[in-house]
C-alpha cells in the first residue's frame, strides 16, 4: 500500500496542483465577468472582445482533462493581469472626471474666500448716522 501511494504521489501532486490551479482561475473569470457586465459601456470594444475570447480559451482549458495545471495557472494569471489593465481605462476616466468636477469647486471656493475678507462690511446708512 505505501509502495503505491509513493507510485502515484507525482500523480496526486499534478491532480491538486490542476484541481487549484482551476479553482483560481474560475474566480479570476467569475471577477472579471462580474466586472464586464457592471462597466461593459465603459470599456472600449475591442478590449471587450479580446478579454471574452481569452475567458473562452480558458474554461475550454478547464473542461479539457488533459490540460495541465500550470498551464491554467499561467493563463488565468495572464487573463488577470490583462483585465486590471483594461479595468484601468474605468479607474482614468473617474480620474479626470474627479478632477474636473473639483476645478469648478476649487474656482468657487476662491471666489468665496474673495467675498470674505478680513475687512469689516461697510456700514449701513442708519449706522453713519
Amino acid at each position: 500500500m505505501v509502495k503505491e501511494a509513493a507510485d502515484h504521489a507525482e500523480e496526486d501532486r499534478k491532480h491538486k496542483e490542476r484541481a487549484e490551479s482551476i479553482n483560481h482561475a474560475e474566480s479570476v473569470v467569475y471577477d472579471i465577468e462580474k466586472n464586464l457586465r457592471e462597466h461593459n459601456d465603459k470599456l472600449p470594444a475591442e478590449g471587450v472582445t479580446k478579454m471574452k475570447k481569452d475567458i473562452e480559451e480558458l474554461k475550454t482549458m478547464f473542461s479539457n482533462p488533459n490540460s495541465e495545471g500550470e498551464a491554467i495557472k499561467t493563463k488565468g494569471y495572464q487573463i488577470q493581469a490583462d483585465s486590471l489593465k483594461l479595468f484601468e481605462v474605468i479607474y482614468r476616466n473617474q480620474q479626470a472626471s474627479s478632477a474636473s468636477q473639483q476645478q469648478p469647486n476649487q474656482q468657487d471656493n476662491t471666489n468665496n474666500n474673495n467675498n470674505n475678507s478680513n475687512e469689516p462690511p461697510e456700514a449701513s446708512e442708519k449706522e453713519k448716522k
